[in-house]
């Protein structure tokens, strides 16, 4: 038995891994305006509009991903209300983004190029 893993997927995979890419960076616009209205720093919202733009493009989305996750997760904390637990189930999709990559449709995939293993049994 033959197993295929590629490092950047392309096809549906890489389309699912785009449009969770494009759900992340519409929750961090959320967190932006949640971070504006509460009395968090001007630089947290710079940042995050710097990692919504990365999550478009798929730069460094690894890092970036699990750099929102971290700060999704202290803005979710500061909520009390309804919204801390809709923040904490996206902050769990971008750690998925950390753990799968960007996907085939990304400049990640551009930069580092895709190989594909092939393991034979």
């Amino acid at each position: 038995m033959t197993y295929s893993f590629s490092e950047h997927p392309a096809g549906v995979a890489g389309a699912a891994l785009l449009l969770l890419r494009v759900a992340a960076a519409l929750c961090i616009a959320c967190v932006c305006y949640l971070a504006i209205q509460g009395a968090h720093s001007r630089w947290v919202v710079v940042a995050l509009a710097l990692f919504i733009a990365l999550l478009l493009l798929g730069l460094g989305t690894r890092v970036v991903a699990l750099a929102c996750a971290a700060i999704t997760g202290g803005v979710g904390l500061t909520q009390h209300d309804w919204s801390s637990a809709i923040i904490a189930i996206h902050a769990l999709n971008m750690i998925a983004i950390c753990l799968l990559g960007a996907g085939a449709y990304s400049i990640d995939a551009r930069l580092f190029g895709r190989r594909v293993l092939h393991f034979d049994s």
